[in-house]
Order: structure tokens, then sequence, then C-alpha cells
């Protein structure tokens, strides 16, 4: 199997450490009341797209930046996560998607997010669309909407062109 889509359900607990030998390009959770935090056995996945948005997650998963070479999206909007974006998402060049809004997230944008080269054609950030064009030709986006991130926001932002 390569898509899981259990998405829309009335599922509950924690996400079971039972991927290491799964093969899914697409893993999809999303509106269900899971709780927990990510197990770290989808972190060596081929995974593309990891949605576990409208659950309740405890973090974000620090390990969120290492080895995940091939995701290309990540969709972990309306959860209840606190702290900070971790810094080595940064780490994760082939990133185009990234949605961590309607969290409880704080501090900064990481100065780092100016090294995703893939990213940055258009961002949404609190309520407001930005048109950036991009070398790269893709089609990618980042939502941080509905957190608390203090700092400024456009220099890492207009980094963020390719």
């Amino acid at each position: 199997m390569r898509s899981l889509y259990i998405d829309a359900n009335l599922l509950s607990g924690e996400i079971p450490d039972c991927w290491n030998h799964w093969f899914l390009n697409y893993l999809d959770l999303a509106n269900n009341n899971l709780t927990g935090k990510i197990p770290p056995s989808l972190l060596h996945k081929d995974l593309r797209l990891l949605n576990h948005r409208k659950n309740s997650i405890e973090s974000v998963p620090v390990w969120i930046g290492d080895k995940l070479s091939k995701r290309m999206g990540q969709c972990l909007r309306s959860n209840n996560f606190n702290g900070h974006i971790p810094h080595n998402i940064c780490d994760r060049q082939s990133l185009q998607n990234l949605d961590l809004a309607h969290n409880n997230i704080s501090g900064v944008i990481p100065p780092c997010f100016r090294n995703l080269t893939a990213m940055a054609t258009k961002a949404k950030i609190n309520r407001r669309e930005d048109e950036y064009e991009t070398t790269q030709g893709l089609v990618t986006s980042m939502d941080l909407s509905a957190n608390s991130l203090t700092g400024e926001i456009s220099k890492e932002i207009a980094s963020l062109i390719g």
C-alpha cells in the first residue's frame, strides 16, 4: 500500500509507533482526535505528504527536519502545539508546503528559513497573501497564521525567493 487515508473519522488515542514496515507515500490522519506525539517510526519514511491537521498532537516533533529529503508537504494545522518552530526544519531542502497554522507556537520565525530554496511562491502569513516569483517553478506555500509568533517577518519570508 502506498497511500493511507483515514481522515475525518472518530479515531482517538495515540498514533501507534508501527510504521517501520510500511512503504507509504501519503499518510492522512487529519480530523480525528489523535493525541500524544508523532511517532519516531514516521521519521524514516519516504512520505511525500504527512497530514495530521485537526488533532490534539502535543508538539512539533524535534526531528521534523531530520532525514526527510523526500517529504514535500507537512500539514500540522490545528493541533495544540506549544513552543517554537524547530530550527532543523531548515534542513528539509525539498519542503514545498508547510502548514503549522492555528496552534500555540511562539517565538520568532527561524532566520534559517532563508535556506529553504524550494519554498515560496505564495506565503500566507496572518491572513495576508503575498505572491513571490521563483526560479524553481514550484507551487509552494507556508501557513503560520493564528499562532503567537513574534519578531520580524519580512526578512525571513522575502529571503525564501528561489
